[in-house]
């Protein structure tokens, strides 16, 4: 009888360590198919982002050069203001201090900048 009972509690434990071995092959598997699917849909997008960056380079040159274009519309103090903020990255106090004129000037000038060139844009 005794040897009945461990003949039971072997199958058991065979049948456990297949069914975790099935589970990890299980886990495992799609864990890899999920790892080649995110792969693939990389290589994807950058075959497609590179057969358009042509397009996005011409059309960026582009805007830049409109932009250039109007921002040489704009009067020469509030052009230069304008430069100092995008272009060199100066804060406002910096540029109040390097052209003698008040932070709430630059502020007024920066806007009104802004303001022109989205009327020219819209």
């Amino acid at each position: 009888m005794a040897g009945v009972g461990w003949y039971i509690v072997a199958y058991h434990l065979h049948e456990e360590k297949l069914i975790k071995s099935y589970l990890y092959a299980c886990v495992r598997s799609r864990c890899l198919n999920e790892y080649r699917s995110i792969q693939n849909r990389s290589h994807r997008e950058d075959a497609y982002l590179t057969s358009h960056e042509s397009d996005l380079d011409i059309v960026e040159t582009e805007f830049i050069s409109l932009v250039y274009e109007h921002m040489k519309m704009l009067p020469p103090v509030r052009l230069k203001i304008f430069k100092l903020i995008f272009f060199d990255g100066y804060e406002l106090g910096e540029i109040a201090s390097l052209l003698h004129i008040s932070i709430n000037t630059v502020k007024s000038q920066r806007a009104k900048a802004l303001i022109s060139l989205r009327k020219r844009f819209a």
